[in-house]
């Protein structure tokens, strides 16, 4: 069964049958950007979608400066 058939949405399928490249198409707009979306996860997970991000990889961000775990998280922490 192709997956067309999964679509729910009338006016997505609607404009997906109208689509041209001059007019105004928001929804195929919003899901290319989901697909693109959907695949650098896939590259950021390695193809394994449940597998949790490893902390370690993190520890050298912005977030994770010594400032912010200081500061922000002893501000914030209850």
């Amino acid at each position: 069964m192709p997956n067309i058939m999964f679509v729910k949405n009338r006016a997505f399928l609607q404009e997906l049958a109208a689509y041209n490249p001059k007019g105004n198409f928001d929804r195929i707009r919003a899901f290319g950007m989901l697909m693109l979306y959907r695949q650098e996860k896939i590259i950021l997970y390695q193809g394994d979608m449940n597998k949790t991000i490893d902390e370690d990889r993190y520890k050298d961000e912005a977030e994770n400066d010594e400032f912010f775990t200081e500061n922000f998280d002893r501000k914030f922490s209850n």
